[in-house]
């Protein structure tokens, strides 16, 4: 089975020595809680060098390995591009329970960034502009969906360098003329409060729209937090504790009118209490423009990632390819701070 995932892997890939958990790595402590597994921080004793290490249990699986651990392997080998994680390889447990999978260690996630540095404008069309990329790369060149954007799987290293990570809901999409129906896909993706609206109200046809619509949320929280915009966090676009509430969260901002077609358009709790101007608490006039853009109601008219990287704010903001002032001493990840 072990050899089996192995296949799944880049072809560089075996060319390099098999590690076994027990005997190369350390396992220091854990720092994060994946799709379909949780992270840990270890030192490979050979080299001495961090790693992150996600750990798949196979010994529960009656099929064997994990349909959805083979996927992400398999998605991580067509899309790798510097701005998403590169998966380096996989190691085995000693009693056979499961594998790790081997990932570069980066210090920081996008919430322990907030709560460590400063941020200003320069630094959010930094990591806007990166997680585009990767976006772009994903939907144009692989036709694949992210499904799962968030600040804790946006993930930043010491020398600034910021990159996309954890793929466990990651699918592979077909691109089909106009009229053509969609296959089926399960709406119940995308952590809740970075949702699209078409998932909430239960479009099973979705597009590669929801990463851009989850990336808007993710950049208003950016932008709140900016010196520009009084350096706030914790500020959710979109804040609620179940679908319903987050859709009230939207209908207060936006005009769901457009997507009356959908199945559960008529039990949402309609509220008409929409904004003249949604986002007035956001004073950078492109930013804005981008932010309406991306998290626009109709997916079909939502900004694409190709697009979006040509949008006027990074022409006025992006002034370097990395996040300045971190340091390798200090690391800070979500799961580390909800656990204390």
């Amino acid at each position: 089975m072990f050899i089996c995932i192995l296949q799944t892997l880049p072809d560089d890939y075996r060319s390099k020595p098999l590690y076994s958990v027990h005997m190369d790595f350390e396992l220091q402590d854990q720092v994060g809680l994946g799709t379909f597994g949780k992270v840990y921080r270890a030192r490979n004793v050979k080299e001495n060098k961090l790693y992150a290490l996600k750990f798949i249990e196979v010994e529960r699986e009656r099929e064997g390995f994990p349909v959805t651990a083979i996927r992400e392997a398999k998605i991580l080998k067509v899309a790798r591009h510097p701005r998403i994680i590169p998966l380096e390889r996989i190691v085995k447990t000693a009693d056979g329970s499961g594998v790790y999978f081997v990932f570069p260690y980066f210090e920081y996630d996008l919430v322990g960034l907030l709560r460590t540095v400063k941020i200003n404008l320069i630094d959010v069309s930094c990591i806007m502009h990166a997680i585009l990329q990767a976006l772009c790369h994903l939907h144009s060149e692989c036709q694949i969906m992210h499904r799962d954007i968030k600040p804790s799987n946006i993930l930043i290293n010491h020398k600034g360098s910021v990159v996309l990570a954890d793929f466990g809901l990651a699918k592979a999409f077909k691109q089909v003329d106009f009229g053509e129906p969609r296959p089926w896909l399960t709406n119940r993706v995308v952590t809740l409060w970075y949702r699209a609206p078409e998932l909430l109200l239960g479009a099973s046809d979705y597009d590669q729209s929801v990463d851009i619509w989850a990336l808007g949320c993710v950049f208003y929280e950016l932008l709140m937090a900016s010196k520009e915009h009084g350096g706030w966090l914790n500020c959710c676009l979109f804040y609620g504790n179940d679908e319903w509430t987050v859709l009230e969260a939207i209908e207060r901002r936006l005009d769901l009118a457009g997507l009356k077609h959908l199945p559960w358009y008529g039990k949402r709790p309609g509220l008409n209490l929409i904004q003249k101007d949604a986002f007035s608490e956001v004073k950078d006039v492109e930013a804005k423009d981008l932010l309406s853009k991306m998290v626009c109601v109709d997916p079909k008219n939502r900004i694409s990632a190709k697009a979006a990287l040509d949008h006027i704010f990074f022409k006025k903001h992006l002034k370097c390819n990395r996040i300045r002032g971190l340091s390798s001493e200090h690391s800070k990840h979500e799961y580390e701070i909800k656990s204390k």
